[in-house]
């Protein structure tokens, strides 16, 4: 900003070989390119509530299907990647939820049993990756892998544990693997809030459908 009552303040003389090693020259410009368009938003249709209030919330476009309890909500999806989604869960109070990130795309496992030995690889890939994007200290819990199936689907769980801000945390994960659709259901919480992340978000992950 200049001043109003001294416009040139902060122009001074300069000898442009001295003080520059290179100038640019520009001929010619190009009209600036217009701005990606933004993607649609994505609206998750719900069902009608059952006996205890929960609602089935479907994807638009593919097969997938969750249950939230009464006065949870779906965040603001959005697609990315190759055919991935991401799909924020809001609780009641600010209470952690997670999300929901599902890759559509056909199993190539032969087997369940071939299936699940493919999931037991997700955790350490997992904390590769958590350990490349900056939380150094990251690891799965020893002997927190956890085999289960989800609505007839091959699923496994696992605790990841880190310290964010000098704070110890742990994220929860679960795998489900359906013959067209990879899912996983992840969420951090500081440590001694585990037990009631798990005991809150364990029936929405039993609802998952996938194709």
């Amino acid at each position: 900003m200049y001043p109003e009552n001294s416009p040139f303040t902060y122009i001074a003389p300069q000898v442009a070989p001295a003080t520059y090693s290179a100038l640019l020259f520009v001929e010619k410009t190009t009209p600036a390119r217009p701005n990606t368009p933004r993607m649609p938003a994505i609206e998750y249709k719900a069902g009608p509530a059952d006996d205890a209030g929960a609602i089935e919330f479907r994807d638009p476009e593919f097969a997938i299907s969750v249950k939230l309890p009464q006065a949870w909500k779906i965040g603001r999806p959005f697609r990315w990647g190759d055919h991935e989604t991401t799909v924020p869960l809001l609780a009641p109070e600010n209470a952690e939820a997670g999300s929901l990130y599902f890759r559509m795309a056909l199993n190539p496992a032969k087997s369940e049993e071939e299936t699940r030995q493919h999931l037991l690889t997700s955790p350490a890939s997992k904390a590769t990756s958590r350990v490349a994007a900056g939380l150094a200290d990251y690891r799965i819990r020893p002997d927190s892998v956890e085999p289960r199936t989800v609505n007839g689907r091959p699923a496994l769980s696992c605790i990841g544990e880190f310290t964010q801000n000098g704070e110890p945390m742990v994220e929860y994960l679960t795998w489900i693997s359906g013959s067209e659709a990879n899912a996983l259901f992840f969420a951090r919480v500081p440590t001694a809030g585990l037990s009631a992340l798990r005991q809150r978000l364990d029936p929405v992950i039993e609802s998952l459908k996938l194709p």
